[in-house]
C-alpha cells in the first residue's frame, strides 16, 4: 500500500492525527445528534471503507463460520466493541476533552496487568515505573479537573460521573482488544476489524429500528461524519501499512500521542482551561502510556 520509503514513525504520527481529530470530531458530533447516531454513520462508513481491505480473507471466513464457531465471536467481539465505543463517545460528549481523554488514553495499563496475571507476561521494573506514571497521572487529572472552573458549555453533567464513564470505557474498550486480538490470529487483523465493526452498525442499527428513532440528521452533519469515519479508518489503514513494514511497535509507540492531539484542538478550537497542574497531569499519563508501548 505504501512504498517502502515510507517511515513507519510517520504512519504511527498518521494515525495519532487521524485518532486524535477523530475524537475532537466525536465530541462535536455527540453533541449536535447525539452518540448514537454518530456511531451509526461512522461504523457505517469505515464498515465500507475497510471491506476492500478485509474482502478475500473475509469470504475465507464466511465459508467455514458455522464450522469453526468463528460467528460467535465475531459477534462478541462486535457487541463488546459498540459498547466500548458509545462509552467513549459519550464521555467525549459530556467533557472537558481535557479530563476524558487522558484517563481513556491510559487504556493500556490495564492489558499490560492482564498480560501478568492472566498470560504469563513479566513487565520488567521500567514498564512498572510508567504504569504507575500513567495511574498517578490520571489521578492528577481527574483530581485536577474537578476543581478547575470549566467555562460554560465545555462540561455537561458532573465530573464525577464523566470520570467513572472513561473507566467503564477502559474495561469494555480493553475486554474488546483482547477478544479482537484473539480473533485476529485467526482471521487477520483487517478481516477481524471489519468484521466486528460490521456487526457493531447492525447491531446499533437494530436498536433504531426496534425502538423507531429517526436518524435526523442534517445535510451539513452528514457530511462532518462522514470525514469523522474516514478520518478514523485512515489511522487503522496507516497501522496495517506499518505492520507490512515490519514496524508495527515504532508506529504503536507514536500513535499513542493521538489523545495530545485531541486536546491541543480542544484547548485551540474550544478555549478549554487548562492548567498547570492538568498539563502535568496529562505530560505524566502520555508519557506513560508511550513507554507502556514501547516497552511492551
Amino acid at each position: 500500500m505504501w512504498g517502502a520509503s515510507v517511515n513507519p514513525g510517520l504512519l504511527g504520527l498518521g494515525t495519532a492525527l487521524s485518532w486524535g481529530t477523530g475524537d475532537f470530531l466525536a465530541r462535536l458530533s455527540g453533541r449536535a445528534v447525539g452518540p448514537g447516531r454518530t456511531l451509526l454513520v461512522v461504523f457505517g462508513i469505515s464498515s465500507l471503507v475497510l471491506m476492500p481491505f478485509a474482502l478475500a480473507p473475509a469470504q475465507v471466513i464466511l465459508d467455514d463460520l458455522t464450522l469453526t464457531g468463528r460467528a460467535g465471536a465475531v459477534a462478541v467481539c462486535g457487541i463488546f466493541l459498540l459498547a466500548g465505543t458509545w462509552l467513549l463517545y459519550l464521555s467525549l460528549t459530556r467533557g472537558p476533552l481535557s479530563v476524558a481523554v487522558p484517563i481513556v488514553s491510559s487504556y493500556p495499563v490495564p492489558l499490560m496487568v492482564y498480560g501478568f496475571l492472566v498470560g504469563g507476561f513479566v513487565p520488567p521494573p521500567a514498564m512498572w515505573m510508567a504504569m504507575a506514571a500513567t495511574l498517578v497521572g490520571v489521578w492528577i487529572v481527574g483530581r485536577a479537573g474537578h476543581k478547575t472552573q470549566h467555562k460554560e458549555g465545555h462540561v455537561q453533567g458532573r465530573i464525577g460521573a464523566t470520570i467513572a464513564i472513561c473507566f467503564a470505557t477502559i474495561a469494555v474498550f480493553d475486554v474488546a482488544i483482547v477478544l479482537t486480538g484473539k480473533l485476529a490470529v485467526d482471521i487477520g487483523m483487517p478481516a477481524a476489524l471489519w468484521s466486528t465493526r460490521t456487526v457493531a452498525f447492525v447491531a446499533l442499527a437494530g436498536i433504531f429500528l426496534v425502538r423507531r428513532q429517526p436518524l435526523g440528521i442534517s445535510a451539513k452533519w452528514w457530511g462532518v461524519l462522514s470525514v469523522q469515519g474516514v478520518i478514523d479508518l485512515m489511522g487503522y489503514v496507516a497501522l496495517f501499512s506499518a505492520q507490512t513494514l515490519g514496524g508495527t511497535t515504532t508506529a504503536s509507540v507514536a500513535s499513542s500521542a493521538y489523545g495530545v492531539v485531541t486536546i491541543l484542538l480542544a484547548r485551540t478550537i474550544l478555549k478549554e482551561v487548562i492548567t498547570l497542574t492538568q498539563l502535568a497531569g496529562m505530560a505524566l499519563v502520555f508519557a506513560g502510556v508511550v513507554a507502556v508501548t514501547a516497552l511492551s
